[in-house]
């Protein structure tokens, strides 16, 4: 069996040696055949050079047409039978590869790691959130109303306490997108991203076009840390102050997201959005506030 792992880089270079050494030495402990497609979407000769360095087994300089098209691109020049879709801003964790492997031969169709808080891997995160708006406003309810709040934790704790305890390979909801192993096959028959999506909710349309059929689990033997936001140059989400480029992009591609598949939740969609513009102007993110003000009124590309 050959792995491919395709990262899509954006000034990425300062984090990328961590993703590919770790993933070929789990690759190697696992004894499989691996491969390492980098696309590179910075557009800049000396990002293109320390890429380079790096020491990726093939390189793609293509014009940043986001992060659903690079995923695109690199499966479409890959040779490996299962497909590693990733983020240049993780780290494998001793067995997270021979246990994505595990779950893809078991025959779910697209298999997640267990993610993990802190680069020591003591902390694990929960499982993606529903993006469903049910699912949304139900969250954004219970936050006001105290019983609804106390039985909705219960639920959710159920749910991760499940996660967390598994022994094996489990079926989940969703599945966060950093770190996605799927076969050629699969991908084929699921069809390609949807390069709409420039950042964010690329892989949530894939699932959703996917139907029941998609399957998504998590491998819980397979840890991996990802350091949010390291993909796109941003702070995190857990700094203070939100990137201007990952504000812009996370609310275009929610959007785009509810027309397609939620018409009739749009109004919600609209007045959440409103509410987060307030919320950024009270704590003084006027930039931030602007940004997203600028997605309800209809913009479609991101200018600083």
């Amino acid at each position: 069996m050959k792995v491919s792992l395709i990262v899509v880089c954006h000034h990425s270079s300062g984090v990328l040696s961590q993703c590919v050494e770790s993933f070929r030495r789990e690759a190697m402990a696992a004894g499989i055949e691996a491969e390492v497609v980098a696309v590179e979407h910075s557009e800049d000769a000396a990002e293109l050079a320390r890429v380079e360095a790096v020491g990726v087994d093939r390189l793609l300089e293509r014009p940043n047409r986001g992060y659903a098209a690079g995923l695109n691109s690199g499966a479409a020049e890959s040779r490996g039978e299962v497909l590693f879709l990733a983020n240049p801003d993780i780290r494998f964790f001793p067995g997270s590869v021979g246990a994505l492997l595990d779950g893809v031969e078991r025959g779910f169709d697209v298999v997640g790691p267990q993610f993990v808080w802190d680069e020591e891997g003591q902390v694990l995160l929960p499982a993606a959130e529903d993006p469903a708006p049910h699912a949304e406003f139900g969250c954004a309810i219970r936050r006001r109303l105290p019983r609804m709040w106390a039985a909705g934790l219960g639920r959710s704790l159920d749910e991760t306490w499940r996660l967390w305890t598994a022994e094996e390979t489990i079926p989940v909801p969703g599945l966060r997108g950093a770190l996605l192993a799927v076969t050629g096959e699969t991908l084929h028959r699921f069809g390609s991203f949807d390069e709409g999506y420039f950042l964010y909710y690329e892989e949530i349309d894939w699932f959703t076009r996917a139907g029941e059929s998609s399957g998504p689990c998590i491998a819980v033997d397979a840890h991996v840390y990802h350091r949010e936001g390291g993909s796109i140059g941003s702070p995190n989400w857990r700094q203070a102050r939100p990137s201007l480029l990952a504000d812009f992009h996370i609310f275009r591609s929610k959007h785009l997201f509810m027309q397609k598949y939620h018409r009739t939740n749009l109004l919600w969609c609209y007045l959440h959005s409103c509410r987060e513009v307030a919320k950024r102007v009270i704590r003084g993110q006027f930039r931030n506030a602007f940004v997203v003000l600028s997605v309800l009124l209809g913009a479609t590309s991101f200018r600083q």
